[in-house]
């Protein structure tokens, strides 16, 4: 959990300073790839678990640019 809101809150800023939102929401495409290519490469069930489970953690926080609607002072909740 303390992954996703560390990246959410990167991103959020990143997005800030930048004005690129798109660009920077683009990042969890190139996050996610390499960790998507050991899980198809890898067999899982001889790997060790704790590997799995890094990846796996690592895979499930990544990067996305929606984490700068919560911050923004003129989002609508």
């Amino acid at each position: 959990m303390p992954a996703i809101v560390i990246t959410m809150l990167g991103i959020s800023y990143l997005a800030e300073i930048t004005g690129q939102l798109t660009l920077v929401a683009g990042v969890s495409q190139i996050w996610a790839f390499p960790f998507l290519i050991y899980l198809n490469a890898v067999d899982t069930a001889k790997a060790d678990k704790w590997v799995i489970w890094a990846v796996t953690s690592l895979l499930l926080g990544y990067p996305n640019g929606k984490g700068h609607t919560m911050f923004s002072p003129h989002s609508r909740r």
